[in-house]
């Protein structure tokens, strides 16, 4: 008998996307019996979020040995051609590899690859049109990567460039057949039509629908090019996921992305203002798509494995897919906490750290989705680790995992006891921090009726748990990591606890409210990383984080942003206070605190004042989730008929909080471009406490000759009181709805709004 040489039975090397990829001769063939291209979103998303944390992760620690491991191929190399079927004899790849497992991924990255270079050729000919000087060294850095990525995409047989990947039975490698009738599958035939449209110069595109390359591809398309073109070339513009290109420059080496120094770019970007010159924008979003191009290909990498019998291929793909859903980083991490438990005291069951991780566990409760619940361990972790100590941690399993356990063994004593005492501490802070998240945070919806039952008996219980959910409608995720912290002190019976996270929600949402309506959203998750960094600051997470530090931290950073103050804020606010800049649910807010216990002004038309406390409670639940209150109105349409002052158009006013109001959701609809003269009716209507005065809207409308459908004579008639409206109802058909309106009412509501949010942080 043989004696079988095991070493030699599987060839495996860890290789980049770029160096298996870029193989001579290499074609990629998709056996009969393999499942169709079955990606969904979830996987792209899961991709995008991989690569753009890796490049974070880079820009915010410069480690030289980031990578992201992107799984296994299992491949085979195919010597035999009369297995490749259909097939022209002359026009096979020199080494065709039968994938036995890793089509999905590799099919979506080869994809992704032609939408990087795309990308980059658009990018490049914005920049020849701008006649931008370095030109010539931009043409030099395309040609660099378009070879890289054509090797992705493409293999070259007898000097013609065709698609990578094929699948049996389907698509045949040829010269012969137009590229309609050789390739049939959807992700060969997109390559295919792509080649043809690249060696055009793109003079004439292809363009990919659901009907030509599949509802799934297509689907899987529009995503990665949305997330290239709105998140990764705007990143400059938002600065909110992705790196911007100076952060990139800075940590990045420059010649894996620019094939050299290029100083002359790299000054030009820093010396010039991107907001203002074209030139230096175009080269932002170059450099933006350069680092997704150098992660995906130099750093992404796979283990292929090649076994050398087809057999034990067929055996290894069982082996690694036999586990079922991968699991997360806590569940890998919680069988330290329960040996280190069991050995220290009784055993874990029963144990205080039982009990804590039954919190972290309550919350992947019911959640059988494996995406999800990995998305959830990854948004609850990042955040988790903002709250503990400012740190930024990334979505990958081993850094989520290598994390928790750093964390962990760091809480250290050599008394052993004491060891024990502090490490239960950590887990006991990360178990209430997934209480919050779970009880608190998930569940802060928009029809809430009630407030939380834990601000039972306490003053200031309804807006409370009415800026929750305000913040929870904002997606303000940095919210939790101070709310966090301060549920932590309330499980843990700390004096005033709950009078303190109470306060802390209104503190958190005047700041997250000042700063967003006088600014955009770019570093402001920075300033809560700040707030936990131990580096300078006494705080740490046993002894709770106090109200004052707090405050005296979000006002800091508000006076470096230059807001602090009354009147800075209402300058940048009469800029920025604006439907199309600020989140709506601020605006939303902003309108209901404006209507907060005022009452129409009758010295000042149209405008307001402040009425005596309890008059009109409109910062409450029921006022948040009111269905007569959901909708934000243009006052003046945000499309001029010709029916309004020309004036309000110029610098869109007309998207001014001054020109907003909130209307229900049907007659906000209704009333859309609606003349002044009609829509005054409705707001008088709606500002009208007389029911009598409803009853006879025919009649009103006459008398304004205006004619209304019965479905708009419903939604009025149904619609409630609403004393916001009440000093623009006062207002006649007659009245001017103009500029100067406009510009008094933002003044009016601005200093009323300003006075009542910063008492939340005083």
């Amino acid at each position: 008998m043989a004696n079988i040489n095991i070493e030699k039975a599987f060839v495996t090397d860890n290789k980049s996307v770029y160096l298996y990829l870029s193989m001579n001769g290499q074609g990629l063939y998709i056996p009969l019996y393999q499942r169709d291209y079955s990606w969904d979103r979830d996987n792209i998303i899961q991709l995008q979020e991989d690569i753009e944390s890796g490049i974070s992760r880079i820009v915010n620690t410069q480690d030289e040995q980031e990578i992201r491991f992107l799984g296994t191929i299992i491949t085979l190399v195919e010597s035999n051609r009369e297995k490749i079927y259909p097939i022209e004899p002359q026009i096979v790849p020199s080494r065709v590899e039968v994938l036995i497992d890793g089509q999905q991924r590799l099919s979506t990255i080869i994809v992704f690859s032609t939408i990087l270079l795309r990308n980059l050729f658009d990018i490049k000919e914005k920049l020849n049109k701008l006649h931008c000087e370095f030109f010539d060294e931009i043409n030099d850095i395309y040609d660099f990567w378009e070879d890289k990525l054509k090797v992705i995409y493409t293999v070259e047989i007898r000097r013609q460039s065709k698609p990578k990947i094929i699948r049996g039975n389907r698509d045949f490698w040829t010269e012969k057949e137009s590229s309609d009738k050789a390739y049939k599958s959807f992700v060969s035939f997109y390559l295919a039509k792509f080649i043809e449209s690249y060696s055009d110069n793109f003079n004439k595109p292809f363009k990919p629908t659901a009907e030509n390359i599949g509802k799934n591809l297509f689907t899987n398309f529009r995503t990665m090019e949305k997330w290239i073109s709105e998140t990764v070339r705007k990143a400059h513009l938002k600065n909110e996921d992705f790196p911007a290109a100076l952060s990139i420059l800075d940590k990045f080496n420059r010649i894996d992305l620019l094939n050299d120094e290029r100083e002359a770019i790299v000054d030009f970007i820093k010396e010039n203002d991107f907001m203002t010159n074209k030139i230096s924008s175009c080269l932002c979003e170059y450099i933006q798509v350069l680092s997704v191009c150098h992660y995906l290909l130099e750093r992404c990498c796979f283990t292929v494995i090649q076994p050398t019998d087809e057999n034990w291929a067929f055996d290894m793909f069982q082996s690694l897919n036999a586990t079922g859903t991968p699991l997360t980083a806590i569940e890998t991490f919680k069988p330290r906490v329960v040996n280190i438990t069991n050995d220290r005291v009784q055993g874990f069951k029963n144990s205080k750290n039982e009990e804590y991780f039954n919190k972290i566990d309550q919350l992947f409760e019911g959640i059988d989705s494996a995406q999800i619940k990995n998305t959830r361990t990854k948004d609850f972790l990042t955040s988790f680790f903002v709250a503990y100590n400012g740190q930024q941690v990334s979505s990958h399993f081993s850094h989520q995992r290598k994390s928790l356990i750093d964390a962990f063994e760091d809480r250290k004593d050599t008394d052993e006891m004491n060891d024990f005492r502090k490490k239960s501490e950590f887990i006991e802070f990360l178990g209430n921090y997934a209480e919050f998240y779970r009880s608190i945070w998930l569940t802060a919806e928009k029809n809430m009726t009630a407030p939380f039952p834990l601000f039972n008996g306490y003053a200031d219980a309804d807006l409370a748990s009415m800026l929750i959910c305000f913040l929870r409608a904002c997606n303000h995720k940095m919210a939790i990591t101070v709310l966090g912290n301060f549920y932590d002190s309330i499980q843990r019976n700390r004096f005033g606890a709950i009078e303190n996270f109470i306060n802390a929600v209104k503190a958190i949402s005047a700041y997250y409210f000042l700063w967003r309506t006088a600014s955009s959203n770019a570093g402001l998750d920075v300033t809560y990383r700040d707030l936990f960094k131990t580096d300078d600051k006494s705080w740490k997470f046993e002894n709770g984080l106090t109200l004052n530090e707090l405050k005296e931290h979000l006002k800091c950073k508000l006076a470096e942003k230059q807001i602090l103050q009354k009147t800075d804020w209402i300058s940048k606010a009469k800029d920025e206070f604006k439907y199309e800049n600020a989140p709506n649910e601020a605006i939303r807010l902003g309108l209901l605190i404006a209507a907060h216990d005022t009452i129409a002004d009758e010295s000042r038309q149209g405008l307001i004042k402040n009425g005596r406390a309890g008059i009109s409670n409109y910062l409450c639940l029921n006022q948040w989730g009111a269905e007569d209150l959901l909708t934000i109105e243009h006052i003046a349409p945000q499309k001029n008929d010709n029916n309004w002052d020309e004036n309000i158009y110029e610098n869109k006013l007309f998207q001014s909080i001054g020109n907003l109001t909130l209307l229900p959701q049907g007659l906000n609809a209704s009333a859309g471009n609606r003349p002044w003269v009609e829509k005054i009716l409705y707001y008088k209507t709606v500002g009208e406490k007389d029911p009598a005065k409803i009853q006879s809207l025919k009649t009103i409308a006459q008398s304004m000759n205006i004619s209304l459908n019965e479905t708009t004579i419903s939604l009025l008639q149904n619609s409630k009181y609403s004393g916001h409206i009440e000093a623009i109802a006062r207002l006649n058909q007659n009245d001017n709805w103009n500029k100067e309106m406009i510009e008094n009412r933002r003044d009016n509501l601005l200093d009323i709004i300003w006075e009542k949010v910063i008492r939340w942080l005083s």
